[in-house]
């Protein structure tokens, strides 16, 4: 990225940093003219003991980022910007840690994981990135974009702004008006938790209950589901449209079910309860007619997903008043009960 940027701007001075301190010897030798030093970017004391990066901050009108796209186990790293530290993904620490060396007007352009945009764990740091400037997405990469990287990633561009004053909502988030003007009906947001490896099958077992995975989500119905042997796991009950969590999405996976069935969930489908058959099918109609909207919720670097927050902001953009069901909640749910989690009247 640098050596594309000296192309561009051949009168630019270069500063490099890099945690290899064989990467630096190497570019010492091969690019003399550049400014480069050893610094772990994601540590405080590294960063505090570089006379070079302490040189630079308020300084440097462009930062070129390309930071590793894996974050196993979902780690969350400590990043600072403007004197306030939060926690995030590798890629967007890197991003954080970078907004104090920029001027007010400079830019950055970053090479993220696209989940890291859009994950829960991110939003503190999103939100502290808003506050500082403006993020916008130049363009989303596929799979095979970059040689031994199987990762969606984005090209990201921030400015930090001169008014500091709290940036207003990206207009995406803004470009869907409610289906009325009243308030349409609540609904509640219920995730499933149990996997599949987790189930004991108990087709035509005595106290056995209906199990849904996101295979059984086909033609816009509840095409067929197992039977599973009693168990506590995170249940709901209809009236309800059910969606798949993860994988490709597609409209003929948002399932409607108008019976008051009771349902477990796993963990790759996510229902929303509705007061009554007519709430159902009136918020099937507005998913399907707003396919576009709801399709671009579904996110990720690797396989494709939506979370529970995003629901909830798509269905209150649509006018639905949403209720997210506490994943730590001990509720049981049984035959003419609405809450998440059940138990088997037999169990």
């Amino acid at each position: 990225m640098l050596f594309a940027a000296e192309t561009m701007w051949p009168k630019a001075t270069v500063v490099a940093t890099d945690i290899d301190s064989l990467a630096i010897l190497r570019l010492r030798v091969t690019s003399r003219g550049w400014r480069t030093g050893v610094c772990d970017f994601l540590n405080p004391r590294s960063q505090r003991g570089s006379s070079l990066l302490r040189s630079l901050i308020g300084y440097t009108d462009l930062v070129l980022l390309n930071p590793p796209f894996s974050c196993r186990g979902g780690k969350r790293i400590p990043a600072t910007s403007g004197g306030v530290t939060t926690k995030c993904s590798l890629g967007l620490a890197f991003m954080v840690n970078s907004i104090d060396y920029l001027p007010e007007g400079g830019e950055l352009i970053a090479v993220l994981p696209q989940g890291s945009l859009t994950s829960e764990r991110d939003t503190a740091a999103l939100d502290l990135l808003s506050r500082m400037g403006n993020t916008e997405v130049l363009k989303n990469n596929g799979f095979g974009t970059f040689d031994q990287a199987e990762v969606r990633t984005a090209v990201v561009r921030f400015y930090k702004r001169h008014n500091q004053a709290k940036a207003e909502r990206s207009p995406g988030l803004n470009t869907c008006s409610a289906p009325s003007q009243k308030l349409l009906p609540q609904v509640r947001i219920v995730r499933g938790a149990t996997q599949m490896n987790e189930i004991q099958r108990g087709e035509g077992c005595a106290g056995s209950i209906p199990f849904i995975h996101s295979t059984h989500l086909q033609d816009f119905t509840i095409c067929s589901h197992d039977k599973v042997i009693g168990r506590l796991g995170r249940c709901a009950a209809g009236p309800m449209v059910l969606l798949p969590r993860v994988g490709q999405p597609k409209r003929s996976k948002v399932a409607k079910h108008s019976d008051s069935d009771v349902f477990m969930l796993s963990d790759c489908v996510i229902a929303l309860m509705c007061p009554n058959p007519e709430s159902a099918e009136l918020l099937w109609k507005d998913l399907q007619s707003h396919w576009g909207l709801l399709e671009q919720e579904y996110v990720g670097s690797g396989a494709r997903y939506i979370t529970n927050r995003r629901l909830s902001d798509l269905l209150t953009r649509l006018g639905y008043s949403p209720l997210v069901d506490s994943p730590n909640g001990r509720n049981r749910v049984k035959k003419g009960q609405r809450n998440g989690r059940c138990q088997n009247n037999s169990a």
